[in-house]
């Protein structure tokens, strides 16, 4: 035998189809009841699903429903869910903030003073706040040696090197 799956009458079986791991995405009706029932839980049940969601397996409209939800954090009085939603946004990669960067742009007139200068920061020059630092090592190139005339020995190994390859050409 040749170790591949057989039928009955001996002819092989096709691959059986693999079962995606991840359903369809939700259409709008049920992304709007799954956020409804969202907002219905306490704040620590939404603050430990937002924070388990893996953001790069969700599609377009439910990452949109998400950075709204987000953004509304921030303009809630309480100090817990705006550090939650700063640190939430501060891990994301920079493209994926960006995308949403005019969300919380609107935001900024409504915020306190300091919440104002930490979004900025965790936004960078996108919403005016500083550069973000870069996680590499500063590695300076050494400034280039100036350069030197050869000798006669680079000469003639140069030479050599030119006649066994063949000549330059």
């Amino acid at each position: 035998m040749n170790g591949k799956p057989t039928s009955a009458d001996g002819k092989p079986t096709p691959p059986r189809p693999k079962p995606h791991p991840f359903g369809p995405p939700l259409d709008d009706g049920e992304s709007r009841e799954f956020f409804r029932r969202l907002s219905a839980r306490p704040a620590p049940d939404q603050q430990a699903f937002v924070g388990r969601v893996n953001w790069n397996l969700i599609d377009q409209p439910t990452e949109q429903r998400l950075m709204t939800w987000l953004a509304g954090g921030l303009l809630l009085p309480d100090p817990e869910r705006q550090a939650f939603v700063l640190k939430t946004l501060d891990k994301m990669p920079h493209p994926r903030r960006g995308r949403h960067a005019s969300l919380f742009a609107e935001l900024l007139p409504a915020l306190d003073e300091d919440l104002r200068v930490r979004l900025q920061t965790v936004f960078g020059p996108v919403l005016g706040g500083p550069r973000k630092k870069s996680n590499r090592p500063a590695t300076q190139a050494a400034p280039p040696a100036p350069p030197k005339a050869a000798s006669g020995d680079d000469l003639a190994k140069l030479k050599d090197f030119f006649g066994k390859s063949g000549g330059a050409r």
